[in-house]
Parts: structure tokens; C-alpha cells; sequence
């Protein structure tokens, strides 16, 4: 996870350079995950309780699909529950950014 401080001083930094970044940049902080597993843990510890994991019928989605066009779409995003998901710091410690050791270290 992300330490609240580092993300600020982060903060302040881009805002301190935005004069030599585009105008819309994209420029993520790492640290910040999501997976199902870490959603359990969380739940787990927040509850004192486990939940169950339930398979999500996607094949109810693509029987749908045909005659539901959300049901399509989302049929062609399982896999993106089949992935962990991590942000890179990898423009964040850019030489544009400049950031390098400095709020993401």
C-alpha cells in the first residue's frame, strides 16, 4: 500500500512541475493493488469472519450476449478478474516527472 505521507509530498511535487508537463498527464503512484484475494483478506480482518469465494457464471453472459449488449462487453473483460493489477512507477520516476527519490522512494 501507499504511505499517505509520500503520495502528498508526490502530490506536491507534480503540482510544483506542472508547468513542464503536458496538460493532461498520466502519472500513477505505485503501490496501489487490487486482487480479489487481498479484498478477502480485508474483508476477513475487518469482519472476523470468511467469506466464500462463488464462481461468477460468466457463461451466463455470453448465452446473453446475443440480445444484451452489456452482457457482451462484459463478457469480453473475465479476464481482467483472472489478473492481479499493480500500478507502475515508471513515469512517475521519469525524468519529466523528476520524482526520482524524492516522494516515491
Amino acid at each position: 500500500m501507499c504511505y499517505l505521507p509520500d503520495w502528498g509530498r508526490a502530490a506536491v511535487a507534480l503540482a510544483e512541475k506542472r508547468r513542464a508537463l503536458s496538460r493532461f498527464e498520466d502519472i500513477p503512484f505505485p503501490g496501489h493493488t487490487l486482487s480479489a484475494q487481498a479484498i478477502k483478506s480485508e474483508l476477513e480482518r475487518i469482519t472476523g469472519r470468511s467469506p466464500t469465494f462463488k464462481r461468477f457464471p460468466w457463461w451466463l453472459f455470453t448465452m446473453a450476449g446475443p440480445v444484451w449488449e452489456r452482457a457482451r462487453e462484459l463478457s469480453g473483460m473475465w479476464y481482467l478478474w483472472q489478473t492481479d493489477h499493480a500500478l507502475c512507477e515508471r513515469r512517475l520516476n521519469s525524468p519529466a516527472a523528476g520524482l526520482r527519490g524524492n516522494a516515491a522512494g
